[in-house]
């Protein structure tokens, strides 16, 4: 899958990005490389994200002769904000949805983004801040997406996030406390599908929330 307009393959699942198009990993020969994780990029939204920054900085590693981005885990964080100690295997860190893409897209203004306080120091990362403003900004991204979208529609039957969406909407239902203070209906896969008995789809629960 490409995800860089030039070139840039994921070639494995350890946060390796090539950046030369179509080639692999030969570890025959020697190659160099920069680690350099994607929340590091410059941004003025609080963090780095698969904006044109990332694809500058792409197009800056072929250019220099490297072979390799390494971008550590991008996986979603949770408390200690560590890409080492996620929540999920499998889901992705939505902080870095590129803001002004989605504006690009009509999901969200100009004003909406230089009002929501996520001017960036320059300096570090403040999660605290982006928990408590950029998640409300992508909620609200999402209330215009077309949902009818072909690719969004392939994408929700392929099931692969779905353990993880309809956990993310308990968590949050119980205000981000650990799994084993919840009620004891939502605390194990029973509990879900008794939900789904009352018509209620771990797809429309996890729609709902992120409207709300």
């Amino acid at each position: 899958m490409e995800i860089f307009k030039k070139h840039a393959k994921i070639i494995s699942e350890n946060g390796f990005i090539s950046v030369e198009k179509g080639s692999i990993m030969d570890i025959s020969k020697r190659q160099a490389g920069v680690l350099r994780p994607v929340s590091s990029l410059p941004s003025r939204h609080g963090i780095g994200t698969f904006g044109k920054e990332a694809y500058q900085f792409v197009d800056f590693l072929s250019e220099s002769g490297q072979s390799y981005w390494q971008m550590l885990p991008l996986n979603v964080t949770a408390y200690g904000d560590s890409p080492y100690q996620s929540p999920s295997s499998t889901g992705l860190n939505y902080y870095f949805i590129d803001l002004d893409r989605l504006r690009e897209k009509g999901l969200l203004t100009k004003q909406e983004i230089d009002s929501s306080g996520l001017d960036d120091d320059g300096k570090r990362v403040n999660y605290g801040n982006l928990f408590d403003k950029r998640i409300p900004l992508l909620k609200k991204a999402y209330s215009r997406f077309d949902t009818k979208d072909s690719r969004f529609r392939l994408f929700v039957a392929d099931k692969g996030f779905n353990d993880f969406a309809f956990y993310r909407t308990r968590k949050e239902r119980f205000h981000y406390r650990p799994w084993y203070e919840w009620d004891e209906e939502y605390k194990d896969k029973r509990g879900r599908k008794r939900k789904r008995k009352t018509g209620i789809t771990m797809n429309d629960a996890a729609r709902n929330e992120i409207r709300k």
